[in-house]
């Protein structure tokens, strides 16, 4: 029986279609291409929805975990969503080791699947406990807030020599005192108080 291969195409493929469908033949002695998707991997997961194939199993083949743009963590969770819900496996062309894990079956997959579930919860505890503990400390919650106006004003009355002559440097001290704020925003906003003559 021949493997039915969905093939993803991202936006950001960094070799030609062509090359990376002929790399497929170097990967798998038979099989046949049943689909394949361009776009963003979300809308190729819902596209899985819509294909049938009775004659083999299918992998759906991707070019690197890198070009999905999660984190580890994720694609795991990934893996085990496409298996469980669609029964396919994943490939990678440059991460072998992702259809070698759903290769996996019976008590393997299981005991895998468990392991990844309990890594994930520890990897949130961790990261709650760390986060409280920064609260504790005195830490800000949430975003800082934003620069407006007034704000800048007095950042360019504070340093107005900077502010004249080396805004990069005026915005290095900003963003240092816990502002976020873009150096092509701040620069907006500090030529808007220059030209009101907030100075």
């Amino acid at each position: 029986m021949k493997k039915g291969i969905l093939l993803f195409l991202p936006a950001n493929l960094k070799i030609s279609s062509e090359k990376y469908e002929s790399s497929l033949s170097e990967r798998f002695d038979d099989y046949v291409l049943i689909g394949k998707y361009q776009g963003d991997f979300k809308g190729f997961i819902s596209y899985l929805s819509t294909v049938e194939y009775k004659d083999g199993e299918v992998i759906v083949v991707i070019p690197s975990v890198k070009q999905l743009d999660m984190s580890a963590y994720k694609i795991l969770e990934l893996m085990i969503e496409v298996y469980e819900k669609y029964g396919f496996r994943l490939y990678s062309i440059e991460d072998p080791w992702v259809y070698w894990l759903t290769s996996l079956t019976g008590e393997d997959w299981n005991q895998l699947k468990a392991f990844i579930e309990w890594m994930l919860k520890e990897t949130v505890e961790k990261r709650r406990n760390r986060q409280v503990e920064a609260w504790r400390k005195g830490k800000r919650r949430g975003r800082p807030p934003a620069m407006d106006l007034k704000t800048v004003a007095h950042y360019v009355k504070r340093y107005r020599e900077l502010a004249l002559k080396n805004k990069k440097a005026l915005w290095l001290i900003a963003k240092a005192e816990g502002h976020k704020i873009s150096y092509r925003r701040f620069l907006e906003k500090i030529n808007k108080v220059l030209e009101s003559n907030k100075i």
